[in-house]
């Protein structure tokens, strides 16, 4: 497991959908306590894309429980939008869950 260094907690402001982002060198680890601490439970997807997806797609399902799917959209570099993003919210209406890249 690699040491924490520091954490930075950003939270989208959303009232009572408001959730938080944890930024920070070596937190993934952590993902499960993060998200028990923000209160954050149930179905997951893990949304990515294809240059990241490779990286930690798996690791993060395996973090998040099973049953967590992973969703990789086409890499591109100036991505504005969603574009690409409808094949993550078909599995997302099938699994009872939320998609959001």
């Amino acid at each position: 497991m690699k040491e924490v260094i520091s954490v930075k907690t950003l939270t989208v402001a959303l009232g009572d959908r408001s959730y938080p982002i944890y930024l920070g060198e070596g937190i993934l680890d952590r993902l499960p306590t993060l998200l028990v601490e923000a209160s954050i439970r149930g179905a997951a997807i893990v949304v990515t894309d294809a240059n990241v997806g490779p990286l930690y797609g798996e690791r993060v399902a395996s973090l998040l429980g099973s049953g967590t799917a992973v969703c990789a959209l086409p890499a591109a570099r100036n991505r504005n939008g969603l574009t690409g993003s409808n094949g993550c919210v078909g599995v997302s209406s099938k699994r009872g869950s939320i998609a959001a890249a």
